[in-house]
């Protein structure tokens, strides 16, 4: 008989383990630099030897967490928020977003290099929403509004793809219309999908609203 199966840490962890072990690596790594900057302060404040090396321990710490944070915690939380904002009834999962590898490379000013492994991710994943949200939204950072706005229709077009997904796509749209293209008319039909393809729901409703300020908006305009 063979010996029970004894579950290691990766397995405790599930899926997420290896996106949470490259940014737990990733936090480390910048901590010399945190550590540096706490001895720094200390030996300007002229303190002495053991507090200044007590500072640069805890400069060391506050960097590795603050890493941490930016990499893990504020991707999950802003697109929850914007999941509330959408679809605020409460019954469906936040939108999630982990791509710790390509968010790292972001911050250490290799933006390039984080868009050509998203690219990557979407050639090799025809039908995978969540690549091309993500991508999307670091192309908006980076002023490429068009292929930002070809991810979002690509997302729209996916079959059976989710309805989370499929609003925030639709809401980031328009807003590129709205603030960054200029084109606040091409918002209107895509007000009319969400009503047309959600009816009796919250998301019809709220399209409905949104699709009426914006023609009173732009004939005021006129």
């Amino acid at each position: 008989m063979s010996p029970a199966y004894r579950r290691t840490f990766f397995d405790r962890l599930g899926p997420d383990a290896p996106a949470l072990v490259r940014s737990v690596v990733f936090a480390l790594t910048m901590s010399p630099l945190g550590a540096v900057g706490g001895a720094a302060l200390g030996a300007k404040l002229g303190l002495e030897k053991s507090t200044v090396v007590l500072m640069a321990i805890v400069g060391a710490f506050l960097a590795a967490a603050l890493i941490f944070f930016v990499i893990r915690v504020i991707p999950y939380a802003s697109g929850a928020a914007m999941q509330a904002t959408l679809m605020p009834s409460g019954n469906t999962t936040p939108y999630e977003t982990d791509y710790s590898y390509e968010m790292a490379l972001v911050i250490k000013g290799d933006v390039k290099g984080a868009l050509d492994s998203f690219e990557e991710e979407i050639a090799a994943s025809p039908v995978d929403s969540s690549v091309r949200l993500k991508a999307a939204e670091t192309y908006v950072t980076q002023g490429n509004y068009s292929r930002a706005r070809d991810l979002y229709r690509e997302v729209q077009r996916i079959p059976g793809v989710e309805r989370r997904d499929d609003v925030f796509a639709s809401y980031r749209l328009i807003d590129l219309y709205r603030e960054r293209l200029m084109e606040p008319g091409k918002s209107l039909p895509e007000f009319r999908r969400l009503i047309e393809r959600y009816p009796s729901s919250q998301i019809e409703t709220q399209a409905r609203e949104a699709l009426a300020k914006l023609k009173g908006e732009m004939s005021f305009d006129q």
